[in-house]
């Protein structure tokens, strides 16, 4: 055995809006923090971090300060974030300008439950008695749930000790678990705060916090095994169908009849040089879904697969399909029908015992709402994440159209704003062809007046903000602004052609501006006239965000546009026939309800996009509005400022409501979302990661003993005592912290691991590391995380990458080439999650 390097020391960050976090050891001990400024009876909120934007600045050493201050002035303050030994010093100051005395809530940190539950608590030297506890006759009482106040707060648990010390204000901690509010709901916290602090007009309150963790003495040790494997028959099984039949087909109908058999070794249609492209993205869809490598495509003139467009009295995209025992066609009403056809085709393909197969049926489609959009971003991977999410989940389920939020690219009129986050010009050029080659209209969008923190990054052009002490909303009274804009948007337009421009308009008086409608509405007024000139000169339609065009009572949610005045005035400055993005996010199943704003925009000359976000029944009830108004709908994503996989999975939920949105975009089913029939983050989960399934089951090699246990596709040997260190598992120190594994007959291009861990981890936590090493030099990495890969036994919820049955989860390491695995590694990423490794299976 021998030791294996401690885990970090003690880390901390602040983020914008979301507050303070801290980790030590690998333990995520703070998960947030925020504070407000607030009425004495809670009539009204002044300033809340959680809605409203800070500043954060890092100092060379590490330090942070945090600057603050609301829209009309009265709420400000700053926080400073000092490092100490073994953790960190935080100074609060809250100053209060406006006319009446106020409240603030501090709520330093939300500590997680977890492992501090698993000890004890002193405060001010008086021991509490049980932490443990998590359940109270009343989810909005705080009393039952308070530990006490006191200036001096001390965790003891095996993990190590956690010391809080603060002074100048009322602190106090309670159990937050299960509390009725949307910051604790599902959360596994305790709050960590002051509360209710009066704050008199002009004054300035000050606070301070000392946050220091000792970790215990435990040694991180490793230990070295030697394994044999042996051949699993059938280590990979065969799957009858992926997914489900997504979109949901309008009209299908099955024939009891031999079913038409698709040959696998040449896939030969017969079609007219016009359509053999849509006819090769037929193979292309079949292959997402099973292991056609070696199959062929030929167009014929004798094929039994035949396309045609025809007049069907069918929307755009319409289609027919008619399978029969010997002869398929597929009809087209468009081209664009064709296509979507050809998604449905690769869908309705079953194994049946080996062969591949279409069910004899008669289908009959067509998109309830034509224009069904997804709104992404964009980011330094924007080339390999955009291209794998359209080939495996946009174009199976049918989207065609993209709003791509592209102002974060190294535009050449702005060079001074570039940060890592911006994507190169031609990777966002390439992009945009890859979604026009897959029959995806791609439409830039860039803020041009509000959320403008990209335009002044790096410190950049503050003299043409309106406020540049809080560089947020572009100053469109001054040339040189609109002049700046134009520039970036003559270059993408050159760059991208695209046939419609998104230029933002949202919240755009959300930072640094007065408190002042009719100024809103004058830097409104100044800027469309220029969007609309770039929209037109460059032959593109424009298109607009709608909430600061909506009064309070003109929509079900998101009207910001402070009075039915100015509302009217901001609608009247856009161009006609305009394109207005009118998003809501009410979880409310029910159109009628999202009616109202639809109409009024249609009724003033403007075509809207119905525009909503992860919220099930937000998605059914806006959708089926869009389909009554015959409008558009677009599905937003807001999860940061790119788009990378790991992004995707720290915001799983709203990548998950994508089949959602196509499905009732494209099918106007009827069902509410609990009544489906399908889950929709696992219908994600398999199209983004699954393999295409083998038509007849593969052989493997398999470490472990006794009957094979099934996970998905996948087939284990049961494996014994490959478990790493819990320190919060009875007897959970004894166990190592990394397992060094020689193997010997492990071979194969994909080794798959059947994984869970002893205890339940907060969504993205890093678990632990596997490194793989094969005898011809291939090296592989990966670390899995909690809920994208694995899962407590306890915990039911789907793990992102792969599937799970009895408590065990399936993750896969892919090798380039097949080789001989002789060398597997894993260590924890923490001391507390405890992974357990059931199975190892190559093939």
């Amino acid at each position: 055995m021998m030791d294996v390097p401690s885990l970090p020391a003690f880390e901390f960050d602040v983020q914008n809006r979301a507050g303070f976090s801290a980790t030590a050891a690998g333990l995520p001990l703070i998960r947030g923090s925020s504070f407000q400024f607030y009425e004495p009876d809670w009539s009204r909120s002044y300033y809340s971090s959680t809605f409203n934007d800070q500043v954060v600045s890092k100092k060379p050493n590490g330090d942070l300060t945090v600057a603050f201050k609301s829209r009309d002035g009265r709420a400000e303050g700053t926080h400073d974030y000092e490092k100490v030994e073994n953790g960190v010093r935080i100074r609060y100051r809250f100053k209060w300008n406006g006319a009446q005395p106020v409240h603030v809530e501090l709520s330093s940190g939300y500590l997680w439950a977890k492992p501090l539950s698993a000890g004890s608590l002193k405060v001010d030297g008086v021991r509490i008695l049980s932490l443990s506890s998590s359940s109270y006759p009343n989810a909005t009482e705080i009393g039952p749930r308070s530990y006490g106040g006191g200036k001096e707060f001390v965790f003891e648990g095996p993990l190590g000790t956690l010391r809080v010390v603060g002074s100048g204000a009322p602190f106090t901690v309670f159990d937050a678990r299960g509390y009725a509010q949307p910051w604790a709901t599902g959360r596994d916290i305790y709050w960590l705060g002051a509360q209710s602090m009066p704050i008199q007009p002009g004054a300035t309150l000050e606070a301070a916090l000392e946050v220091t963790f000792t970790p215990s003495a435990g040694t991180r040790r490793s230990e070295s095994r030697s394994m044999t494997a042996s051949p699993l028959p059938a280590a990979l099984s065969a799957t009858a169908r992926a997914v489900p039949l997504l979109p949901k087909p309008k009209l299908i109908t099955y024939a009891e009849d031999k079913p038409f058999l698709i040959p696998t070794d040449a896939i030969s249609v017969d079609a007219t040089s016009t359509y053999e492209g849509m006819a090769r993205e037929l193979l292309a869809g079949l292959r997402r879904f099973h292991d056609l490598e070696q199959t062929r495509f030929a167009v014929r003139s004798d094929a039994r697969i035949i396309y045609r467009v025809q007049n069907l009295n069918l929307p755009s995209e319409g289609y027919e399909i008619r399978v029969g025992s010997d002869l398929v066609t597929v009809i087209g009403q468009d081209a664009t029908g064709l296509r979507a056809a050809n998604h449905t085709l690769a869908q309705l393909a079953e194994n049946r015992n080996g062969r591949l197969v279409w069910p004899v049926c008669t289908i009959r489609d067509w998109p309830s709402v034509a224009w069904r959009g997804i709104h992404l971003f964009g980011g330094p991977e924007i080339r390999s994440f955009h291209k794998r999410l359209a080939d495996r989940v946009l174009v199976p389920l049918k989207i065609n159209r993209v709003v791509l939020q592209c102002e974060r690219t190294k535009w050449k009129a702005q060079p001074q704003i570039w940060t890592p986050l911006f994507n190169e010009r031609e990777d966002l050029r390439a992009t945009f062809e890859m979604y026009r080659s897959k029959g995806i209209e791609p439409i830039p969008l860039i803020q041009s007046l509000g959320h403008m923190e990209w335009f002044f990054g790096n410190g950049a052009n503050r003299e043409l903000a309106v406020n540049p002490e809080i560089p947020y909303t572009l100053d469109s009274r001054k040339p040189e602004a609109l002049k700046a804009i134009e520039a970036i948007w003559e270059e993408a337009a050159t760059l991208l052609r695209p046939k419609a421009m998104h230029f933002g308009l949202d919240e755009i008086d959300m930072r640094g501006m007065p408190d002042d409608p009719n100024f809103t509405t004058e830097i409104w007024q100044k800027v469309t006239p220029t969007l609309g000139a770039i929209a037109q000169r460059n032959q593109a339609v424009a298109i607009f965000w709608g909430d600061k065009g909506l009064a309070p009572g003109q929509a079900i949610d998101a009207a910001l546009g402070d009075d039915p005045v100015n509302a009217k005035k901001r609608r009247d400055a856009l161009p006609r026939g305009a394109w207005i993005a009118d998003w809501h996010y009410k979880n409310d199943p029910s159109p009628d309800r999202f009616m109202n704003s639809l109409n009024l925009w249609k009724s003033e000359g403007f075509w809207p996009i119905a525009s909503g976000w992860f919220n099930p029944s937000n998605i059914r009830g806006l959708s089926e509005a869009a389909y009554r108004s015959s409008a558009g709908y677009l599905q937003t994503t807001w999860a940061g400022y790119e788009h990378t996989e790991d992004s995707m999975l720290r915001e799983f939920r709203q990548v998950a409501a994508y089949v959602l949105a196509a499905d009732y975009a494209w099918s106007g089913r009827a069902e509410n979302p609990e009544k489906l029939d399908y889950d929709p983050a696992a219908v994600f989960a398999r199209l983004y990661y699954e393999d295409p399934a083998p038509l007849v089951p593969k052989e493997g090699d398999s470490l472990g003993q006794g009957s094979p246990f099934q996970i998905g596709a996948v087939k284990f040997r049961r494996l014994d005592g490959m478990n790493l260190a819990s320190l919060l598992e009875p007897g959970g120190s004894g166990q190592p912290s990394e397992i060094v594994l020689s193997t010997e007959g492990l071979e194969g291009k994909t080794l798959a691991l059947a994984v869970k861990t002893a205890q339940m981890c907060e969504e993205h936590d890093p678990v632990a590391e596997i490194n793989l090493e094969t005898s011809d030099g291939q090296k592989i990495s990966r670390t899995l995380r909690y809920g994208a890969d694995v899962r407590a036994a306890s915990d039911n919820r789907p793990s992102y990458r792969g599937q799970g049955t009895q408590g065990w989860r399936l993750t896969r390491l892919y090798l380039d080439e097949r080789a001989k695995i002789t060398k597997l590694t894993v260590r924890s990423s923490n001391d507390y999650a405890g992974l357990q490794i059931g199975g190892v299976t190559a093939y």
